[in-house]
């Protein structure tokens, strides 16, 4: 929020769902990340509100992606249920930082999953919900997404045990 109480998405976020990619697709500057935020944006409907936040240049996370202000921004303009999907470098060695102003943002840490070739970790901060989830209920619902989409999630569930606080009934969120 500034200090007039606005958020800086006010004059540019409007949509229930935001995508971001950015780089240079002329360049080769994770020009992957625009055609993923582009392909998600065409072919796929959320429930809630998604904001997913890619952007990297040099390979490098954008700057004012991971300040405090877009965090304060993102969670104000996410509605109660919506969440923030981020990506960071696993070797980044500012990752706990950026983890730390999610949490101030959002009000919990973001959850973490290392990512399938452990190069990346995906942050999810979600704004509201359950303080946690049951693991068998995140089991039936990899089994779920698997049978629907072909997703193999039921393989993540080791990397969020890994990366996050839980016990042996809950991951916490």
């Amino acid at each position: 929020m500034t200090t007039d109480g606005k958020s800086p998405f006010d004059d540019v976020y409007s949509p229930e769902i935001m995508i971001l990619g950015i780089g240079s697709i002329l360049f080769s500057d994770d020009g992957f990340g625009i055609r993923v935020a582009q392909k998600i944006e065409k072919e796929y409907e959320f429930p809630d509100d998604v904001l997913v936040v890619d952007g990297f240049i040099d390979g490098s996370p954008a700057k004012n992606l991971c300040a405090q202000a877009f965090y304060d921004g993102a969670f104000a303009a996410l509605r109660e249920g919506g969440v923030m999907v981020a990506n960071f470098m696993s070797d980044d060695k500012r990752l706990e930082t950026y983890c730390a102003r999610i949490e101030k943002s959002f009000g919990r840490r973001p959850a973490l999953l290392l990512a399938e070739e452990e190069d990346n970790f995906i942050a999810f901060a979600l704004r509201g919900g359950p303080p946690r989830i049951a693991w068998a209920e995140l089991k039936a619902r990899a089994r779920a997404a698997n049978a629907l989409f072909g997703l193999p999630l039921g393989e993540c569930l080791e990397s969020l045990r890994r990366h996050n606080s839980h016990s042996s009934r809950y991951l916490e969120l």
